[in-house]
């Protein structure tokens, strides 16, 4: 893990920083090109967010909605912000471990999973090219939200007991690397299409089978962009 992220970090600084010298004057001269006007673009997207526990995907195919804010100053350097809502559906059973008996009831509750997710991309070809692959690397705060829920028990002689779960939130923190390719529809719209894996770096601490290692999440997201 401390090799990947010396390795992004490396990568970023030669990026960002790298200098060329002309050779006449014996000037350096940043890089990357400039654009006489910086830019931002907006995406929309869906596709499929895996996360982990405690929350439940609702499907492995369509399952997510997001929206991205990215940020030109280079033909080939960006930086973007992301926010992804993912639609889960978590039972009773995937939070407790087991399934009611004929004189049980469960109230299921109510989840959510919603990440943000800031980085940079590197572009291979420019604004103007057809077809623009691009690597990614960045942070992410993935949120996951179980409401209230519920078991009630009807024993014999009518007596009824009921266990009561409150609600709760986790957030975890964790790097992401991911590709992607942009396709030029129009003028200023896009066809966007990103797949990126996602390192957790801190663990849930109502889960003592939450281990951190390796990756933990992935998304894979299509969309339109538009260049304001």
């Amino acid at each position: 893990m401390k090799k990947l992220f010396l390795f992004v970090l490396i990568l970023t600084n030669f990026s960002l920083f790298a200098q060329d010298r002309n050779e006449d004057s014996g000037e350096y001269t940043h890089r990357h090109k400039r654009y006489d006007k910086n830019y931002f673009t907006i995406g929309f997207y869906t596709g499929t967010y895996i996360g982990k526990k405690p929350v439940y995907e609702k499907n492995y195919f369509i399952n997510s909605v997001a929206t991205e804010i990215e940020y030109f100053k280079f033909s080939d350097l960006s930086i973007y912000i992301k926010g992804l809502y993912e639609f889960t559906q978590t039972s009773f059973y995937d939070l407790m471990g087991y399934y009611p008996s004929s004189n049980q009831t469960f109230n299921e509750p109510y989840t959510n999973r919603i990440v943000f997710s800031f980085g940079g991309r590197y572009y291979a070809g420019s604004k103007h090219s057809k077809v623009n692959p691009y690597l990614q690397a960045g942070l992410n705060q993935e949120g996951s939200f179980v409401d209230n829920y519920s078991a009630t028990t009807t024993y014999s002689g009518g007596i009824v007991y009921t266990s009561n779960y409150h609600k709760y939130y986790t957030i975890r923190f964790g790097l992401n690397i991911g590709v992607g390719f942009n396709i030029k529809l129009g003028k200023r719209l896009n066809f966007d299409m990103k797949y990126d894996l996602q390192k957790s770096l801190s663990k849930d601490d109502r889960d003592w089978s939450d281990h951190p290692e390796g990756f933990n999440a992935f998304s894979v997201l299509a969309g339109v962009k538009y260049d304001l």
